[in-house]
């Protein structure tokens, strides 16, 4: 999977995120439905997006973590987990830009230790 260049002139909000995380889009079931954020939590199915961002950082050579996550939103079958099924609903075709930042800016902040730049 190519990462998707993420614009960055389009600064995410991590409360509007939040917001996207939780709430059905377009008639696609709100990210929550799939995915935990709490440590130690689990949905079958998905993996658990707590310290998701450091995660990232590993995913792929030379990409950064927020560009990673903003390329698994915007082309989810780009780059499945290994140990998952592609089954992530195509949000980058219902989703802004400023709506993937957004979920980007919430993800980073799901740290032990507070967000990763």
């Amino acid at each position: 999977m190519e990462a998707q260049v993420v614009n960055p002139g389009v600064v995410g909000d991590p409360e509007r995120g939040e917001e996207y995380f939780n709430q059905v889009i377009d008639g696609f079931p709100p990210c929550s439905s799939c995915h935990a954020v709490k440590a130690g939590e689990s949905i079958e199915g998905a993996p658990n997006l707590h310290n998701v961002a450091e995660l990232a950082e590993t995913r792929m050579e030379n990409v950064t973590g927020p560009a990673y996550l903003y390329s698994a939103i915007r082309v989810p079958n780009g780059h499945v987990v290994e140990g998952y099924d592609d089954v992530m609903p195509d949000y980058g075709n219902v989703l802004t830009d400023q709506q993937i930042q957004d979920l980007v800016a919430y993800l980073l902040i799901l740290q032990d230790n507070g967000p990763i730049p």
